[in-house]
């Protein structure tokens, strides 16, 4: 029998040998939507899935109770640990929790009132999570175990100890039924006695065994899953095998889990073959398993919807598939791994057309991956037409393939379309890129095409009016006029009456008319050869989704789509679910199919990105819309209270008028491609128009007026369909607002103008009395001013009197001070004098200071020479000489064959090395010396031109500068051991004068090298940095020499002061006015006696003028 069974669900068609394109249908997958835990917050996998009688549906987890009313998804959190989910005869929902027997019914609020039936209290075993819940006569059982429970319509609880364990609990009419319980494995509740009496008798021998699950059967009775695996039916009288056992023994799956979706009609999932459905006579109507886009084959919870939807539950995610759905996918899991451009059905075979070649289906598949086969690859296919038997393919190559698929090349030119003229049977055109080819049919072949005459142009598509008018596509502003001559023909190119823009024109031909693509689109008159307005006709009719590309109608049911992208024929576009399933496909309400086909049954094969879809029906129109869109909650967003959803009788809801800015959130229990729904939330009485469709279930408002409102909400799914439904609100007026609080406004207004009117007079009055008495005393005031004025007046002329003589005392006073003046003028120019001859005396000292820095190099200098001439290897040149002089007249024989001549011309060499080195080191000190004697002469030129104040300004680099204050200061003139680190980078660079510069160096270097003869440290080190911020430039010296004491550091610029046992004064009080005049400034810094110190300059990058340079330390003086 499982033979049988299976080989019905493998051959749908067995009344007639099967075509070849039909054998495809049976290795389609339905298209399966996926919830992960993402999107569900569910958070363990889900083992019970149940309908809600309001179409919802309910997923149970080990955790949770999540309702999906196909917008969102919400957790029931006062049912924790749920075990079942069961609708009872009455009509009631009820639940089992950790928490006992719950009721579930829908609110005014949008969400579940749960009533506790049975709580953990109320019977024996607190922890009891009851697997079964049944009702007969009123009375609601519950089963767990060994614990059986009875709730009565009174509401009373009775708890019953069964003998033993029960594994399942159903009903039948009036009666109530257990699997186990009691010693027989059908057992009957017996009303009378409040016991099980055996009820076994309609089970045959071969059923005798220990059942574990059990469901409510539709048509009475249940359905039995009994431990080998098998289910049976029983219906009190009689029982017996259900069919489909033998179908899932030859599957070799256990069953997990089963629920009846319909009656007679079973869903059950497996361990290892995925979801299976059987009609009411036991046969696979469908099976959805891994291979066809589960992500298991294990499934742990099945259930359906009012929708024809089968929801499948794995240990990973959530799905839902379409029962009996009326597409199916091909893709890569058939071997089809590019998009589809093309189909076309010849010879009863479906040929697709893809960038790398074209596909054929296989006849001969033995599973979903053999599905389509590549049967010849070809590069850049656009277009395939199926005419008498041969299959054109424009591609890179033009080429035919015959009955045989055997393929041929009838040109290498190319093309990218191809048309059929109606008027000329044994022709047939292709568009290329430089005009149109014709092929024509003679002698039993295809011949090779020719061009038809006409300019060089890329046609991009041709269709064809009734009448036989040929017309080309150049994809812009122009056109082509095909006209066919016999063998010959020739186009022409005419501009179309309207500018395309950025739109890429085509022409298709719809019911023998041609139209292009304009806006508004245009018609061929053949009566005016030229185009004309038609907007009846539009381009892209209506709104999203539109299925496919290139949509031509004139109303949104009636609209025509082109077979491909570059063919100008059309069809009629499928039915409103093709072009929805093809949006929930992509899952995108933009998304496009890019070809069609149809075969001689009618049906619709549609290719794209996503592969290719199979529309079993495409010319039926969907079942009506079944849902019906609601509120799922209204939120105040001041309060964050949830209001009501469903008003009472006919009234409005009433918002308090704090409550007037909403959060309006939408469901729409429509299944299918349910994440595209689309939503439109118009506020009548508020919004001037209605907002654009969008997947966005929800809108907030703020600040609604008070007034009356109704809330319009219109949900549109991806078949095109819509439903409305309306909440009527009303807003309450604050009391502030009502009328009765204008009138106590108006009242009070009246108190108040008649309060501040008696104010105001008794002020007024109050205020008159006040002035009267401010008036008499300043009467009396002036009357005393005027006595004052009168003594005043006496008292100005006897200190006029003494004024006078004050003046002629002050005038001899004047006399004498002129005397005075004249005398300080005199000093004064004995003073400047004087200055000006302390200036020259201090900068002589300076530049003496300078130059003795510089001298006591050349002194250094010196006495190295004086030593090198001393130690110099040119007396053994002498010594040599004479020895040579004293062989003159037998140098060769002395030279070739004397001991001491034979090492003459090695010695020679050796001494001729030594001093050439001798020679460069002496010519190196000779360049220290000529550098120092220029230094020199350039501290004197300076002094010359002192009074000019003129400055020879060029590019400086520091690291340069020290390297020569380096060795004119010399290494040998410190006592100690120093270590001189020279850190200037050697890019920094500034703009001025070098000798100035080089005095300042110098005089840090050595104060630096006397530092450290003071301090005497075992290794001295001094340490030269520099580095560039902005403008200027900051040169630092710094030594671990004696360092300074805090009490010497406003001194160390003034002229004179020094604390070297040997110093003058001159050197930082001449190099702080020398940085001045360079436009920076000097200043040293020490953490203490004994501790070294710093010295930074500050300088600009570009030499600044005179004006500019005000940064010396405060103690240095300007120079004169």
């Amino acid at each position: 029998m499982a033979i049988l069974c299976l080989a019905a669900y493998l051959a749908p068609f067995p009344a007639r040998a099967e075509l070849p394109i039909e054998t495809i249908e049976k290795w389609g997958a339905p298209h399966i939507e996926r919830y992960v835990p993402k999107t569900t917050r569910i958070g363990s996998p889900v083992k019970r899935i149940a309908m809600l009688p309001d179409g919802d549906i309910a997923f149970l987890s080990e955790n949770q109770f999540t309702v999906f009313d196909g917008t969102q998804w919400t957790d029931i959190h006062s049912l924790q640990r749920p075990g079942l989910l069961a609708t009872l005869s009455s009509g009631q929902t009820i639940a089992s929790s950790g928490s006992g027997l719950k009721r579930i019914e829908p609110n005014r609020y949008g969400h579940y009132d749960i009533q506790t039936l049975v709580s953990p209290q109320d019977h024996p075993e607190r922890h009891a999570l009851f697997p079964y819940i049944a009702d007969a006569r009123g009375y609601l059982f519950a089963l767990q175990g060994t614990l059986l429970v009875t709730v009565a319509p009174d509401g009373d609880i009775r708890s019953y100890q069964l003998e033993s364990w029960a594994s399942a609990l159903f009903s039948i009419g009036d009666e109530i039924y257990t699997t186990g319980g009691a010693p027989a494995l059908i057992n009957r509740w017996d009303w009378e006695n409040e016991t099980l009496v055996d009820a076994q008798q309609p089970l045959n021998d071969t059923e005798y065994l220990w059942f574990r699950d059990a469901r409510t059967r539709s048509e009475g009775g249940a359905w039995l899953l009994n431990e080998q695996n098998r289910i049976i039916g029983f219906d009190g009288t009689k029982s017996w095998f259900w069919p489909g056992n033998a179908t899932i023994a030859a599957l070799g799956g256990s069953i997990q889990c089963f629920e009846e979706i319909a009656p007679g009609q079973l869903a059950i999932g497996t361990h290892a073959a995925g979801a299976l459905v059987f009609d009411s006579k036991g046969i696979l109507q469908q099976q959805t398993s891994k291979k066809h886009g589960l992500d298991s084959a294990s499934v742990l919870g099945i259930g359906a919807d009012n929708q024809d939807g089968l929801w499948i539950s794995t240990k990973r995610s959530i799905s839902r598939v379409q029962l009996s759905p009326s597409t199916l996918v091909y893709d890569e899991r058939h071997g089809l791994t590019e998009a589809i451009v093309a189909a076309e059905v010849l010879n009863d075979r479906l040929y697709l057309a893809t960038a790398s070649g074209l596909y054929v289906n296989n006849p001969h598949a033995n599973s979903m991956a053999e599905s389509f086969v590549l049967k010849h690859p070809l590069s850049g296919i656009n277009d395939i037409l199926a005419y008498r038997g041969k299959l054109f393919v424009a591609g890179s190559n033009l080429s035919l393939v015959d009955e045989n698929d055997e393929l041929s090349v009838l040109s290498t030119e190319g093309s990218t379309n191809l048309w059929q003229p109606s008027a000329d049977p044994d022709l047939v055109l292709a568009g290329n890129y430089r005009g149109i080819l014709a092929s024509r049919y003679s002698n039993g072949s295809w011949g090779a095409p020719r061009y038809l005459e006409g300019p060089h142009r890329e046609i991009f598509g041709l269709a064809e009016s009734s009448d036989g008018t040929l017309i080309g596509s150049t994809g812009g502003n122009d056109y082509a006029k095909v006209v066919l001559l016999g063998d010959n023909g020739r186009f022409e190119l005419r501009q179309l009456p309207v500018d395309m823009q950025d739109v890429w024109s085509m022409v298709v031909e719809i019911e023998g008319e041609i139209y292009v693509n304009s806006s508004p689109t245009h018609r061929w008159n053949s009566d005016k050869d030229s185009f004309e307005p038609s907007p009846e006709m539009g381009y892209y009719q209506s709104e999203p989704p539109y299925g496919f590309d290139h949509i031509f109608g004139t109303s949104t049911e009636d609209t025509w789509i082109s077979v491909n992208a570059r063919r100008g024929k059309t069809v009629r576009r499928p039915n409103r679910e093709v072009v929805g399933q093809i949006s929930g496909m992509n899952d995108a309400l933009e998304a496009r199919a890019s070809c069609i086909a149809y075969d001689s049954a009618g049906r619709a094969w549609i290719g794209g990105s996503f592969g290719l879809m199979l529309a079993r029906y495409p010319t039926t129109e969907p079942d009506p819309l079944r849902a019906s869109p609601q509120i799922h909650r209204l939120i105040s967003l001041k309060d964050e209270a949830i209001l009501p959803t469903i008003a009472e009788s006919d009234a409005s809801i009433r918002l308090k008028p704090k409550q007037n800015s909403l959060r309006i959130e939408a469901e729409f229990p429509h299944f299918l491609a349910s994440s595209q729904n689309q939503f439109q939330i118009y506020i009548e009485g508020l919004d001037k128009s209605w907002p654009e469709p969008s997947t966005i279930p929800f809108r907030e408002v703020t600040n609604l007026p008070p007034g009356r409102y109704t809330v319009i909400l219109n949900a549109r799914n991806t078949f095109g369909q819509s439903a409305s439904s309306a909440l009527p609100l009303f807003v309450e007026t604050p009391l502030y607002l009502r009328p009765i609080a204008f009138v106590a406004y108006f009242l009070g207004a009246l108190l108040a103008v008649a309060a501040i009117v008696y104010l105001y007079n008794r002020q007024q009055i109050r205020r008159s009395r006040q002035l009267q008495k401010m008036v008499a005393e300043r009467t009396k005031e002036i009357a005393n001013k005027n006595d004052e004025l009168e003594a005043q007046a006496l008292r100005l002329e006897v200190q006029n009197e003494e004024l006078e003589e004050k003046t002629e005392e002050l005038t001899a006073t004047t006399e004498a001070l002129t005397n005075t003046l004249n005398q300080l003028h005199q000093m004064q120019d004995q003073l400047v004098a004087t200055a000006r001859t302390a200036g020259k005396a201090e900068i002589a000292i300076n530049v003496l200071h300078n130059v003795g820095n510089v001298l006591n190099s050349l002194n250094v200098s010196v006495n190295v020479l004086s030593q090198r001439a001393q130690e110099s290897h040119a007396t053994k040149l002498t010594r040599l000489a004479a020895l040579v002089e004293a062989h003159r007249e037998s140098i060769a024989d002395f030279i070739a064959n004397d001991p001491r001549g034979k090492n003459v011309p090695n010695y020679l060499i050796q001494l001729s090395k030594t001093l050439e080195e001798e020679i460069a080191k002496n010519l190196h000190e000779l360049g220290v010396m000529s550098d120092d004697i220029d230094h020199i002469k350039s501290v004197i030129a300076a002094q010359q031109t002192h009074a000019r104040s003129e400055s020879v300004v060029e590019t400086v680099r520091l690291r340069e500068l020290c390297v020569t204050a380096l060795n004119i200061v010399g290494t040998e003139r410190s006592k100690t051991q120093v270590e001189v680190i020279n850190e200037v980078p050697p890019d920094i660079a500034i703009e001025n004068d070098k000798h100035r510069l080089l005095d300042i160096a110098l005089n840090l270097i050595s104060n630096a090298y006397d530092a450290i003869d003071e301090q005497a440290p075992e290794i001295g080190v001094i340490t030269l940095k520099a580095h560039s911020s902005g403008e200027t430039v900051a040169f630092t010296v710094q030594d671990n020499g004696v360092g300074i004491a805090p009490e010497n550091k406003e001194k160390l610029f003034r002229h004179g002061f020094t604390t070297k046992r040997d110093g003058h004064g001159f050197g930082l009080h001449s190099s702080a006015n020398a940085a001045k005049t360079l436009g920076g400034s000097l200043s040293l810094e020490s953490p203490g006696k004994g501790r070294g110190a710093t010295a930074t300059l500050t300088l600009p990058i570009s030499f600044p003028t005179p004006a500019k340079s005000q940064n010396a330390p405060a103690e240095a003086k300007a120079q004169p």
